[in-house]
């Protein structure tokens, strides 16, 4: 489903095209933040788990759990502030 989202909002919203990298960006960056911690909740897996097969998964697993906890933080604040800062429009392009 979120990825239909993501694949039908740009014939829903009419984005600002010169904004695009800020747009990426700030997806990316709240996905980082959120997926694997939403994914081991809903699988009833403990919130810090880390798997080992995806290559995802292998390079979490070469850092220390603090690290990986300072890095999605410092995600979370980007993925929220860019929206915020950048493509701050009042809601003039929305259909």
């Amino acid at each position: 489903m979120s990825i239909g989202i993501l694949l039908t909002s740009p014939f829903v919203i009419n984005y600002d095209k010169n904004k695009w990298g800020y747009y990426i960006t700030s997806y990316v960056a709240l996905r980082i933040a959120t997926f694997d911690y939403t994914y081991n909740t809903t699988r009833g897996l403990p919130m810090n788990y880390i798997g080992r097969t995806s290559t995802w998964d292998k390079c979490l697993g070469k850092m220390n759990p603090p690290s990986t906890y300072m890095g999605r933080g410092v995600c979370c604040i980007l993925g929220v502030s860019i929206p915020i800062n950048k493509l701050n429009n009042k809601h003039k392009n929305i259909l």
